[in-house]
């Protein structure tokens, strides 16, 4: 069996860590936190409670992970990617409970971005470096700007398709996946 690695600098409070998990240095993980197994977690990152990290996901270097906040397997997070809090905005909306953000499997967020809380981004999405999303993004979406606008589709192997961003049509990727796109929504043909 695979066993963790965690820098003696990082602070690991959960119980709930899969096996083949890496924590580096000065990274601090709070006790209602569920980690999958083969993940990989940087250097001063946070992550706080009633977070759910699923299988083989990255977090990169200095990322900020706050309450309510799913992620799913796959995943890839890059370096200083913040998500924002949700007391405020609890506080705000007079809400019991704050808005949980969801990440879909595969998807991945590059450098830099900023995700606002009650996000919920789709299976495969990109989010391009410095964006930020306040939106929900759909599965296989790429979006970039600040805040962050859809300028294409891309292939769960990462690789751009040739589809328009509203419409329909159909596409195949270099890697041998087909996709159709119609009303908004992309699916993986079968």
């Amino acid at each position: 069996m695979a066993q963790n690695i965690y820098h003696p600098t990082a602070v690991v409070a959960t119980d709930h860590v899969g096996p083949d998990t890496h924590v580096d240095a000065f990274t601090r993980i709070y006790p209602q936190v569920h980690i999958g197994w083969g993940c990989r977690i940087g250097n001063h990152c946070l992550i706080e409670n009633d977070v759910e990290v699923g299988d083989r996901v990255h977090i990169g270097n200095g990322t900020f992970v706050p309450l309510k906040v799913s992620i799913g397997d796959n995943v890839r997070i890059g370096n200083h990617v913040t998500f924002l809090g949700s007391a405020m905005l609890q506080q705000i909306l007079a809400a019991d409970e704050p808005p949980a953000t969801r990440i879909g499997a595969g998807a991945c967020i590059a450098d830099g971005a900023v995700i606002r809380c009650g996000v919920t981004l789709g299976r495969h999405a990109f989010v391009q470096p410095y964006s930020r999303v306040e939106r929900d993004v759909p599965d296989f979406a790429s979006v970039f700007g600040k805040p962050a606008r859809q300028d294409g589709w891309v292939c769960a192997c990462g690789a751009r398709l040739d589809l328009p961003v509203n419409g329909s049509g159909a596409a195949t990727c270099a890697c041998g996946l087909s996709y159709t796109l119609a009303s908004g929504v992309v699916t993986l043909v079968e």
